[in-house]
């Protein structure tokens, strides 16, 4: 299991016992929401960093791919989708952090420092704010722990068709957590930058708040942290406004001057084409008077070959030879007004074809000065969108985080009001049973004079109902086995319930807790064998037992030994001083 000792970090504000008592309008109505996490003794301990490492990894994965859908991961173990469809523009995209069936995860401090390690490396969030984050996503996602309709109506089809029922979120006992979690991280803005990207305002919502304010300290310091950062989100969208209102002017600019010159091409291709079709008229006028002066010359041409044959049939009649000449003249005389027709009509056809050349190239010339208008404004009008949209999404994080630091300050004057009435008032610690199947149990210290419970110890494998007050702190065998757990002689603060010494004994199991005045007895496992061990009340291991004794043996001190059961459940007397057996 991944786990880490409490003096090495856990806070006490994710305790085992996490309270989150609401009304949920959105989810249905539900009993307090508890975060059931394993806080006992370990075979191995895993360092923080480790454990943010499972994390890093996959967000430096999901970091180093581009576009839409990416997975990264062990399915089995820690895996995570990004599902994100860029061609939808309703609704959210998502990620997915899949707790698969071999995740070795038994306390929701190691989820979020998970889900904070992935949002560092994914998208550059600060430790700080990664965490804070981390925090409000457990919580959300616990709030609607398999109500997929809630789900449905904020996310994407690409995020919704990963998730189940029966998985979707994270259950509230850390035994479930295997193979039955889906972790759903919002996602809002993928342009570039961290502030923003995780969308804060869906993971403290209503609900997701008034659950954190049930809990011990109404998680102040982690709501205070997301008003901070909503402020600092709503900064950067105001900068971005700024930007884009810069932009949108920039571009509207643009676009009225492009505008001008697109109507000035177009005055010009209407002009060009007014005289193309002028050039058009005067080659059309043209080739009707070459086509006439042609039909001309052809009459001449006739005239002139009967006028010859005339002459040619009385070579002696004078007039018939000078009609002849002067029918040949006249011909000659068309055909060269025929060929200067056709030749003017050629030049005017030319001038009309250059002429309707130019019409089309300044009528393209004009398109493109408009479609390029068009684009223009078209970048105007969007630069214009985002700066409204990133104005309005200020205002919201602004009113957000007013909102919020009006009901923390609530909350801060009444936990200052109780703390003032529990300092006034004596208190007691004692013991509440966790788990009545295992005979489990936890510490909370409560107002005498009230009776309210002012601290819940996060610690709640306290085995066989039995704890002492060694004066500077609680003594007590605590843990389970199985996976990575182990059962330890453990100290706990007195102050905040703490784990804060682990004995480096593994105990059995079924072994009671005696005290004889400074001195603690337990029954500790040595190979194969149970033994009897005595301890100082700082854990200092003072002796141990050579004689074999049934796990579940009574340790009965008396003045003339210790009474104890043997493994052949034969009764032994063991000496104080020595644990050795004094009688056989």
């Amino acid at each position: 299991m991944l786990s880490i000792l409490l003096l090495c970090g856990i806070s006490a504000a994710a305790g085992a016992l996490e309270v989150n008592k609401q009304e949920l309008e959105s989810a249905g109505s539900f009993d307090s929401i508890v975060f059931q996490n394993y806080t006992g003794p370990h075979v191995k301990i895993d360092s923080a960093a480790a454990i943010t490492a499972i994390g890093s990894g996959l967000g430096s994965s999901v970091a180093a791919k581009s576009g839409g859908y990416t997975a990264a991961g062990d399915q089995n173990r820690y895996y995570v989708i990004h599902a994100v469809d860029p061609a939808v523009k309703e609704k959210l995209d998502a990620d997915i952090l899949i707790l698969g069936a071999n995740a070795a995860v038994d306390h929701i401090d190691n989820v979020r420092r998970i889900i904070a390690g992935y949002l560092s490396a994914a998208y550059g969030y600060s430790s700080s704010d990664s965490a804070t984050i981390a925090k409000f996503v457990t919580v959300y996602n616990a709030v609607y722990r398999g109500n997929l309709e809630v789900f449905k109506q904020k996310y994407k089809d690409a995020v919704t068709k990963h998730l189940t029922k029966e998985k979707a979120g994270i259950a509230l006992k850390y035994q479930e957590w295997p193979g039955n979690t889906q972790l759903v991280i919002p996602l809002a803005d993928l342009s570039g930058g961290a502030l923003g990207t995780i969308d804060t305002s869906v993971i403290s919502d209503k609900n997701v708040v008034e659950s954190l304010r049930s809990e011990e300290g109404k998680a102040l310091e982690e709501r205070k942290n997301m008003v901070d950062l909503k402020e600092r989100e709503a900064d950067a969208a105001s900068e971005k406004a700024q930007a884009a209102q810069q932009e949108a002017a920039y571009q509207q600019s643009q676009a009225r001057a492009q505008q001008e010159a697109a109507e000035k091409a177009l005055q010009e291709a209407e002009e060009s084409a007014r005289k193309a079709q002028e050039a058009a008229a005067q080659a059309e006028k043209a080739r009707q008077e070459a086509q006439e002066a042609a039909e001309k010359a052809q009459q001449a041409q006739k005239e002139a070959e009967e006028a010859a044959q005339k002459a040619a049939a009385a070579p002696g009649n004078a007039d018939n030879a000078k009609a002849a000449q002067e029918a040949a003249a006249r011909s000659a005389e068309e055909q060269r007004l025929a060929q200067e027709k056709q030749q003017q009509a050629a030049d005017q056809e030319k001038a009309a074809d250059e002429a309707r050349k130019a019409s089309e190239e300044k009528q393209q010339q004009a398109d493109a000065e408009k479609q390029l208008a068009d684009e223009l404004a078209k970048k105007a009008e969007e630069a214009k969108k985002h700066a409204d949209e990133a104005e309005e999404k200020a205002e919201q994080k602004m009113s957000e985080a007013a909102s919020d630091r009006t009901s923390i300050a609530k909350d801060q004057q009444q936990l200052i009001a109780e703390e003032k009435q529990n300092a006034a008032s004596p208190s007691v610690e004692g013991m509440v049973l966790t788990d009545e199947a295992k005979l489990l149990s936890g510490i909370v210290r409560v107002n005498a004079d009230t009776g309210k419970v002012i601290k819940t110890s996060p610690v709640t494998v306290i085995r066989n109902r039995t704890m002492y007050d060694t004066g500077s702190s609680f003594i007590a065998i605590a843990g389970e086995t199985g996976d990575n757990k182990a059962v330890k002689l453990v100290l706990l603060d007195k102050t905040n319930l703490e784990i804060v010494k682990e004995s480096i004994e593994t105990i059995a199991p079924e072994s009671v807790l005696i005290q004889n005045g400074s001195t603690y007895y337990c029954i500790v496992q040595d190979g194969s064998n149970n033994v009897l061990a005595s301890y100082q009340s700082d854990l200092t291991l003072i002796r141990r037992s050579s004689v074999p004794l049934n796990a579940s043996s009574p340790v009965t001190v008396t003045p003339n030994g210790i009474v104890v059961t043997g493994s052949d459940n034969a009764v032994k007397i063991l000496s104080p001083d020595t644990l050795a057996e004094t009688a056989r």
